[in-house]
């Protein structure tokens, strides 16, 4: 007699989880209830979002280098532009001389901008991504980082700027040389990468904006 009970019981049981599962699969096949294990499609952003969001990250990707240069107002000791070296020759030639010791940042990457919808191509999870190569984006020389180690001879405030701008722009290229292009250009690349990766796209491609 228990058995007999047991196994109703059983029976009864198992009718009512038929029932229930039953219920639960036509309110998912009617959309009443979400399937839980349904593999949602990845929703990606459209362009216009896309573009507002590279732009957003204009100058923020990018490579500091700081260096610092003694630089001569003797021609001999430096490579000058054809101006430059004119001026200086003949101060040099008059005895006077100046030289300075200087520090500076140098920032290099690249300006988003003006990136817009025409630097991106969508297709399924595959983005193509026009940028253009990195750029030096500024070189911050405080008036602090910035001395005269030794001078002789007369010299013009327009005479000590120049060779003060003729400074900057030896850190500019000796930055350059070390290699802060190529560097800021592979930052840039991995960073929007792993924005979009983050977004949902599988794959990342990107082409050079002449």
């Amino acid at each position: 007699m228990i058995h007999f009970k047991i196994l109703r019981l059983v029976i009864y049981l198992f009718f009512v989880v038929l029932t229930l599962g039953g219920v639960y699969y036509m309110a998912i096949q009617f959309k009443v209830l979400n399937n839980p294990f349904e593999i949602k499609p990845i929703e990606l952003l459209d362009t216009p979002t896309i573009v507002k969001e590279v732009r957003n990250m204009s100058q923020l990707i990018s490579v500091c280098y700081y260096d610092q240069v003694v630089v001569s107002s003797d021609p001999t000791k430096e490579k000058m532009p054809p101006p430059v070296l004119k001026i200086f020759e003949r101060k040099t030639q008059n005895g006077d001389k100046l030289v300075l010791v200087a520090s500076a940042k140098v920032y290099g990457g690249c300006d988003l901008a003006n990136f817009d919808s025409t630097d991106i191509e969508v297709k399924d999870t595959v983005i193509s991504i026009q940028i253009r190569p990195a750029r030096i984006l500024d070189v911050v020389m405080n008036p602090s980082n910035i001395s005269v180690f030794s001078e002789s001879g007369n010299w013009s405030m327009s005479e000590t700027n120049l060779l003060k701008t003729f400074t900057l722009d030896k850190i500019r290229k000796r930055a350059i040389e070390k290699g802060i292009l190529s560097e800021a250009d592979t930052r840039v690349q991995t960073s929007l990468r792993d924005f979009f990766m983050a977004l949902g796209f599988k794959k990342v491609e990107f082409r050079v904006k002449v």
